[in-house]
């Protein structure tokens, strides 16, 4: 590749990410033969002539949780003027909750990747079903997913709601259209009936997910 292509590439922000060796980070470049400029198609990382991840599931799942807060921002106004907004912060909620599941999962050797991005856990949206998973390979009993409740909020101070809330998240009642929504992908793209997803209040809802 020609070195004064290089120069003129937007800044991708390559410098803020530590890779280590033997990782490489490679850049597809292909230049339009109309414009002349050249067009990052693809970033990704490769170490031993493998695909692997820049970020892992627990650094996706804060981001996630970290995306949420932000929209939340310190003025609550903004959520009702802009209210197709609060599907998409719900979205972010339960993206960040379920990588959680995941990664706790993978990483304690209760499930692999795979088994949770399977048909039975709705390709690795249901939440409730990686939750149950989980349980069951912990030896519980579901419907009691304590467990994996616990787990998710073991660090949290004993005094607020977050027990309650990431319960209510995983297997509440009341949210259980909400989860139908999320895992169908619905969610995220608005497409939902006039009361078909639940929301509590958001601030405690955002700490309790971070």
């Amino acid at each position: 590749m020609p070195a004064h292509r290089a120069s003129s590439l937007p800044h991708l922000f390559l410098n803020s990410i530590e890779v280590a060796p033997p990782t490489r980070i490679g850049i597809f470049l292909f230049s339009s033969p109309v414009t002349e400029r050249a067009r990052v198609l693809s970033l990704w990382v490769k170490q031993e002539d493998e695909k692997t991840s820049i970020f892992t599931l627990q650094e996706m799942a804060v981001a996630y949780a970290l995306s949420a807060e932000r929209i939340m921002g310190d003025h609550a106004d903004f959520l009702d003027q802009n209210n197709s907004v609060i599907p998409v912060l719900v979205n972010l909620l339960f993206q960040s909750l379920e990588i959680a599941i995941k990664h706790a999962g993978i990483e304690s050797g209760l499930f692999t990747e795979c088994e949770a991005r399977n048909r039975a856990m709705r390709s690795g949206h249901g939440i409730e079903e990686i939750a149950t998973l989980a349980v069951e390979r912990l030896g519980g009993i579901p419907p009691d997913l304590y467990p994996i409740i616990r787990a998710m909020t073991y660090f949290t101070d004993s005094s607020d709601r977050s027990t309650e809330i990431i319960r209510n998240m995983i297997s509440g009642k009341e949210f259980k259209e909400t989860r139908d929504c999320y895992a169908k992908r619905n969610l995220g793209y608005g497409q939902i009936e006039n009361g078909g997803f639940a929301i509590m209040p958001i601030r405690p809802w955002v700490e309790a997910v971070k």
